[in-house]
């Protein structure tokens, strides 16, 4: 279907696309997951163009990634070619490697039973998800400062025949770059990754990875939410009795990652005037306003956005509560209205929240 849910049809070409012209502009790797991955067995599918435009991107994000793994193995004087891979077991681990060994190790036993069971499309977005929200954005991230060469090349030729029957011809042409020894042949000849080794089984350091990971979002929403400058670097005070020791461990990444000038942890919890908050499990987030930005100018941009906002969810509410326009407006157009009054009520909540900081 199209994207308004129009048939494809030979008799309809507008509403086809032809994979001759899409082909040499986003790449067969992007049309055949953007066919795959998104759709349920028996159910009619939309496809265009910008749906396939996203899945390009996902390729070009691997690539990237993969040439940031050749640019390290440069750095260090090595030929990737001739890395044994993580499972060598020589390297000493860090807390990142451990919770990245750990999960890719579940990932290829729920990617191996999701294609023994046909599940294509819930496997594909499980390899989407977690090359790129959790090897790129996070572990890439922390290898920038603490290289495991072992751990990269040996997680990027996983990834490659992992995504290589839903992308091949990127990761076939990857596998050339980082296949153990120049003789070994064709990714599509290569055997299927052994999952469920105990040994590589480390659910504390994917517990304690996701900590740090939560505590480095929670920063950078606040970040967000109070509008600060992309490059000022804020001062940040961490309260956590339990967790004290791991952040400690990893001051340094949290530090960069959220663009800190000072990180501040200890396990007394004390008030804190003029800050915004956040609340994790255990963990109290809190980042000093004074100086980040202008409360009275910000008090007022917040105050008239607030006017607007109130000033719309009436008139909805007005629209709403009239009986003869929810009587006889089309089903569709009474959802929208609600969805407007939704809206509008989240953001008002938000201007709350935003303004009580800033007293």
């Amino acid at each position: 279907r199209t994207r308004d849910g129009r048939k494809m049809s030979k008799s309809d070409p507008e509403t086809c696309i032809d994979p001759l012209e899409i082909i040499p502009k986003y790449g067969a790797d992007a049309l055949r997951l953007s066919m795959i991955v998104g759709q349920m067995p028996g159910n009619d599918f939309q496809l265009y163009e910008e749906k396939i435009g996203g899945y390009r991107n996902f390729v070009n994000k691997l690539w990237n990634a993969s040439r940031f793994v050749q640019m390290k193995c440069e750095d260090e004087g090595v030929d990737p070619h001739t890395v044994a891979g993580s499972g060598s077991g020589s390297e000493n681990l860090s807390l990142a490697d451990r919770a990245l060994q750990s999960s890719l190790d579940t990932l290829i036993a729920d990617v191996t039973k999701g294609l023994d069971e046909y599940r294509l499309s819930e496997v594909g977005e499980k390899l989407y998800s977690f090359i790129w929200d959790y090897f790129c954005d996070w572990y890439l991230e922390l290898s920038k400062e603490e290289t495991n060469i072992n751990m990269l090349v040996g997680t990027l030729r996983t990834f490659l025949v992992l995504l290589h029957p839903y992308c091949p011809f990127v990761t076939e042409e990857l596998w050339e770059h980082f296949k153990f020894e120049k003789s070994e042949g064709m990714l599509i000849a290569q055997p299927w990754p052994v999952h469920s080794d105990p040994k590589k089984q480390d659910k504390d350091a994917e517990r304690d990875f996701q900590i740090i990971i939560d505590v480095i979002t929670s920063i950078r929403s606040i970040r967000a939410d109070q509008g600060v400058e992309p490059g000022l670097k804020l001062k940040a005070i961490v309260h956590t009795k339990k967790h004290q020791k791991l952040l400690e461990s990893q001051q340094e990444h949290i530090e960069r990652l959220a663009r800190l000038s000072e990180l501040t942890i200890d396990s007394s919890p004390t008030k804190h005037e003029n800050a915004a908050s956040t609340f994790l499990k255990d963990i109290e987030v809190h980042i000093p306003l004074e100086g980040v930005i202008d409360f009275d100018k910000e008090r007022g941009k917040l105050g008239k956005e607030k006017e607007k906002l109130e000033s719309f969810a009436k008139a909805i509410e007005s629209k709403l509560n009239n009986k003869k326009f929810v009587d006889n407006a089309p089903e569709e157009v009474v959802e929208t209205e609600k969805d407007k009054l939704k809206n509008a009520q989240n953001k008002l909540n938000k201007i709350e929240e935003r303004l009580k900081t800033l007293k």
